[in-house]
């Protein structure tokens, strides 16, 4: 067997905020901090990553359409968010291909999150935006990272504090497995 991993950068919901945390609005990026020294226009930066992020989602839904013809057993996808329009769009394209894991950061938190929970948007999820920066986003759990252990029927989740321990876990069963035990039960 065999396992795809997709490393998708949806930037969409973090370009074109009017606040000063809107990559292509802010202020703190103005001239002459700028290479150039002068700052890009605004309006044609949004229209670049909104056709970046068409192309991105065009390029994921068929990667995961030939991974699943290829024979792929396992499909995860890591990009940078946790949440947002953005996400909701590629987990929506991640259950329909019939993927299994998502793996996000941004926010200063880590967490297991898993297909049914709050927050999951029907999919398994793994957010490790944990590795530092000045905002804080959680209780105690901050720093750290996280570890996925494959093998054919299962993906083992560990969410790993910075002094090595582990805060939470879980797992992920492969359909095919799911599918065999109900099975059995009938």
């Amino acid at each position: 067997y065999f396992i795809d991993i997709f490393v998708n950068e949806i930037n969409e919901d973090d370009c074109c905020g009017t606040d000063d945390h809107g990559i292509c609005h802010q202020k703190l990026c103005a001239a002459p901090d700028y290479p150039t020294g002068t700052k890009a226009d605004e309006q044609e930066c949004m229209a670049r990553a909104h056709t970046v992020f068409d192309r991105n989602k065009e390029w994921l839904e068929e990667e995961l359409k030939q991974s699943k013809a290829d024979g792929a057993r396992w499909q995860i996808v890591a990009g940078h968010f946790s949440d947002g329009h953005a996400l909701d769009e590629v987990k929506q394209m991640m259950i329909s291909a019939g993927a299994h894991l998502y793996v996000g950061g941004h926010t200063h938190k880590q967490a297991w999150i898993p297909k049914g929970s709050s927050g999951s948007q029907g999919m398994d999820s793994i957010l490790t935006g944990a590795g530092g920066g000045i905002e804080f986003e959680g209780q105690n759990d901050y720093y750290g990272f996280g570890a996925i252990d494959v093998s054919k029927d299962k993906l083992g989740i560990r969410m790993i504090g910075e002094t090595g321990e582990v805060r939470s876990h879980g797992e992920v069963t492969h359909p095919s497995l799911v599918e065999v035990l109900v099975d059995s039960l009938v």
